[in-house]
């Protein structure tokens, strides 16, 4: 048995363990994808932190990720300028069928409603919903920059058919 074949296993028992161990500890089915959710302060890229494979994003372009931001933030997100060449954000406005990376921004400014009209909620708080995605041309760790009411940047990494 080789060592990389015993590590796979031992990783994979560990991943396992940790998924047991969430959903125990869950009061409700939600918390166990929370793992898989990038939360930079007030914001959340569902599904963010979730590895998409690489036949995935050779043949979607990209992976789909709502995003919420907490009632009464700003929140910015760009991509790195390392990525801006092959990676593209698909919110906003977008046009009609098929986005293209070209149809895509390198930043984009998410303000959500105050809490008085914000009329949506994630575990008790009142947040705003964007629909969305982050494209690439070829799998890779997506570099992205997030500012949050105008603060200091903070780097997290999309892993797009490329871990992180």
């Amino acid at each position: 048995m080789s060592a990389r074949y015993v590590l796979k296993r031992v990783g994979a028992a560990l991943l396992s363990l940790g998924g047991l161990l969430t959903s125990v500890w869950a009061d409700k089915f939600d918390h166990n994808a929370m793992i898989q959710n990038f939360v930079v302060g007030p914001l959340s890229l569902i599904g963010g932190a979730f590895f998409t494979d690489a036949a995935t994003v050779r043949e979607v372009g990209g992976q789909k990720f709502p995003l919420l931001v907490r009632a009464g933030h700003t929140v910015t997100v760009s991509l790195a300028p390392e990525a801006r060449a092959t990676a593209g954000l698909a919110y906003g406005p977008l046009p009609q069928g098929r986005t293209q990376l070209r149809d895509t921004y390198r930043s984009v400014t998410f303000v959500a409603c105050s809490p008085e009209k914000s009329i949506s909620s994630a575990d008790g708080l009142d947040v705003t919903f964007w629909s969305g995605a982050v494209l690439t041309r070829v799998p890779a760790c997506v570099p992205l920059e997030v500012s949050i009411d105008g603060g200091g940047v903070q780097r997290v990494g999309v892993p797009l058919g490329r871990h992180c």
